[in-house]
């Protein structure tokens, strides 16, 4: 990290940025690195969430010798944007050092997308979240990022991929990586069927949209895409609280010694064929995963209350 010399090679560009004038960005080329001053760079809309805690660790601990350059994306009106090494980035504002100049690697003439596409490819920093990489993948136009928003908008449900927490606000998709996954592996469709049913039944319930659940009934439609009845299903899971239902498929889980996703899977076909006569599923051992039904087999009952 440098102060900023007058006899330095000096480059000052400026203009536009998203219909506003550009701040006035300095970059210095010299021993192979770039040079810029901390007070010019930006931090989009794609990057994670600084840590304050990570932050402040940083600042403590900081040895401007021992600083690595930063990876910034220079833009065609001048204007620098953080890619890759925010906190290291805030814990030097946070000293005062906003005229510093600090060492970066720039790359250049990439579109807002590419930006947010390499953010969301990076692997030499901590990985990120969950959420933080699906926004990131939101930002860059990944078709199946934006399925999931778009099933989630349709649905009137909200997604919470902007905050670190969401799980204790009803109708609030909290699972976005397992969803992604799904819209990804599955299509939208599925998806919806999924969140749906997930809100029709429980939806007043904070707390229900967890990865476990959404897997679950991935696991349970991948089985039984056409011969369950929407409507059954939608009624039986309504007549059990959320709490219940999650106890009842550890009890499946605990017999079985299955995974969460199939003891959730179980239950559910539980509660579907519970007291059905005619138009029972296929017991879950008798049925792959496309549907095909195989030799019965001997399987263990469950008493669902």
């Amino acid at each position: 990290m440098r102060h900023v010399e007058t006899t330095d090679m000096m480059t000052l560009v400026q203009g536009p940025s998203n219909g506003q004038q550009a701040a006035p960005a300095r970059v210095i080329e010299q021993g192979g690195l770039s040079w810029v001053l901390a007070g010019d760079v930006r931090v989009p809309p794609y990057q994670r969430e600084a840590d304050p805690r990570r932050v402040k660790k940083i600042a403590e601990g900081f040895d401007p010798d021992k600083l690595d350059p930063l990876k910034i994306s220079q833009r065609a009106d001048g204007s620098l944007w953080v890619i890759d090494g925010n906190h290291r980035l805030q814990a030097i504002l946070v000293l005062g050092w906003s005229d510093q100049l600090v060492p970066a690697r720039l790359v250049r003439g990439l579109s807002y997308q590419q930006e947010a596409g390499l953010f969301t490819a990076q692997r030499d920093r901590r990985d990120p979240s969950a959420a933080e990489s699906f926004r990131a993948a939101v930002e860059s136009g990944d078709p199946a990022a934006l399925s999931v928003r778009a099933v989630c908008e349709a649905l009137g449900l909200s997604l919470a991929y902007k905050t670190a927490r969401g799980s204790g606000t009803p109708r609030t998709v909290n699972a976005v990586g397992a969803s992604w996954s799904i819209a990804r592996d599955a299509g939208a469709p599925r998806l919806r069927r999924i969140l749906g049913t997930v809100d029709r039944a429980w939806g007043a319930q904070s707390g229900v949209f967890t990865a476990h659940t959404i897997i679950g009934l991935n696991a349970f439609f991948s089985r039984y895409e056409d011969k369950y009845d929407a409507g059954r299903l939608d009624m039986v899971l309504a007549r059990i609280p959320f709490d219940h239902f999650l106890a009842q498929s550890m009890s499946f889980r605990t017999m079985y010694g299955s995974d969460s996703r199939t003891a959730m899977a179980r239950a559910t076909l539980a509660l579907y064929n519970k007291r059905l006569t005619t138009g029972k599923l296929p017991e879950w051992d008798t049925v792959t995963n496309r549907g095909t039904v195989r030799p019965a087999a001997t399987t263990a009952v469950l008493d669902i209350a």
